[in-house]
């Protein structure tokens, strides 16, 4: 069986999510009810056609400007140097953090599986003490 394309709202959806990225406001925009916007559009995310047309359009958008991930770092390198030499303290720790996140220092967890074309995300579970703590990470 082949896969069914996005239908028209969908599509819709799509192109609008691309010129905000606020899902919410791009499902009513697509023409979904504004009183259950909220909610389609996490489910409209969560639909695994829908989340790769995202993907492909943002990727094609991205070959268009020129974005890559070189030009992207050595523009936050730009702007932790400047904060710094100005004394934004606050701007430089951000590019800083931007940084460790490409280099993989700050990850954020979450379980990803697919359900009925659906990606279902959840966050981990905190430890309830500490040495449930220390059970899940162990020794450094």
């Amino acid at each position: 069986m082949a896969d069914k394309p996005l239908n028209p709202k969908q599509t819709r959806f799509v192109a609008e999510y691309l010129i905000d990225l606020n899902a919410t406001q791009a499902a009513i925009r697509a023409g979904y009810s504004a009183k259950t916007a909220e909610q389609g559009a996490a489910q409209l995310l969560r639909n695994i056609k829908v989340a790769a047309a995202v993907a492909k359009a943002m990727e094609t958008r991205a070959g268009t400007l020129g974005i890559t991930a070189e030009k992207v770092l050595k523009d936050i390198e730009d702007t932790r140097k400047a904060a710094t030499i100005a004394a934004q303290y606050a701007s430089a720790l951000r590019a800083s953090e931007l940084q460790g996140k490409h280099i993989g220092m700050f990850v954020e967890r979450r379980e990803t599986t697919i359900k009925d074309e659906r990606m279902v995300v959840e966050a981990p579970q905190p430890a309830k003490n500490a040495d449930e703590w220390a059970n899940k990470h162990g020794p450094h």
